[in-house]
């Protein structure tokens, strides 16, 4: 089940970032090239900071386990009890 958890948390967490840079860049692409130059910025450094932008954001907190939350291992694979 781990595996699949991670594999979830890697896969929503390329969605959001994903989601994040293009909001950044549609932003910043948005403005004229005089409020740009207001704010310290060219246009070639829209995706460069849309980049930086993604390491500032917070991480995903890791779900809450149930105290009855066990896994059955059937040799490689694993599942979770209903």
């Amino acid at each position: 089940m781990t595996m699949i958890s991670n594999l979830w948390d890697s896969a929503t967490r390329a969605v959001r970032n994903h989601l994040h840079y293009r909001a950044v860049c549609d932003e910043l692409g948005s403005l004229t090239d005089r409020e740009l130059a207001d704010l310290g910025i060219s246009r070639g450094e829209i995706a460069f900071i849309a980049r930086q932008s993604i390491q500032d954001l917070p991480q995903a907190a890791a779900p809450a386990r149930r105290s009855d939350d066990r896994v059955i291992s059937f040799g490689s694979s694993a599942v979770r009890p209903v």
